[in-house]
């Protein structure tokens, strides 16, 4: 069972290899202060971690004016009950992709066709499902951890000594703040 599952791994990431060079998008670098739309990926592992990723879409919004749609990421199909009606974020699960890694689920199609200005990926692990997404995004600027299978995103956060969700929210932040965008 266990070799069935590294063969569609293999032949999903393989299939999305090919895919994602078809994307086309205008790159564009953006901080928070010029983002009008912002796209949120994450791993809703439980409870705490949903709520950290919320309060930041949630600061944002308040802040910087923007809207936040959030995709996460559960493991767990029971806790998607869990979490149900918290912000109108929208879960999706392994079941939305077919068995060779392509997705099956209108939440996700919808996602990736959103051109937001800055999308986030929220991970701290590398999971298919955001893989995927942030893959085939037509995002303008892609944020996220660093890590050699996150070579798709414009702007790679090493978090290498301090892998947690706080760390990583805290130094998207701190960066995003920091680039000066002409416009």
């Amino acid at each position: 069972m266990r070799k069935l599952h590294f063969v569609q791994e293999f032949i999903g990431a393989y299939l999305l290899k090919i895919q994602a060079k078809k994307v086309s998008r205008s790159l564009q670098a953006c901080n928070f202060e010029y983002a009008k739309t912002i796209g949120i990926v994450y791993d809703a592992i439980d409870q705490e971690q949903h709520k950290k990723v919320a309060n930041f879409a949630a600061m944002l919004m308040k802040t910087h004016n923007c809207q936040v749609q959030m995709v996460g990421f559960v493991s767990n199909a029971e806790l998607t009950s869990a979490f149900s009606g918290q912000f109108g974020c929208k879960y999706i699960t392994k079941k939305d992709f077919t068995w060779y890694g392509d997705e099956q689920n209108c939440i996700i199609s919808d996602f990736i066709k959103t051109p937001f200005d800055i999308l986030i990926d929220i991970s701290i692990e590398s999971i298919y499902p955001l893989l995927y997404i942030t893959q085939l995004s037509t995002a303008k600027f892609k944020v996220g951890r660093f890590c050699d299978k996150n070579m798709h995103l414009d702007l790679m956060i090493d978090v290498k000594n301090h892998e947690s969700i706080d760390f990583l929210i805290n130094q998207i932040h701190v960066y995003l703040s920091m680039i000066k965008v002409n416009k």
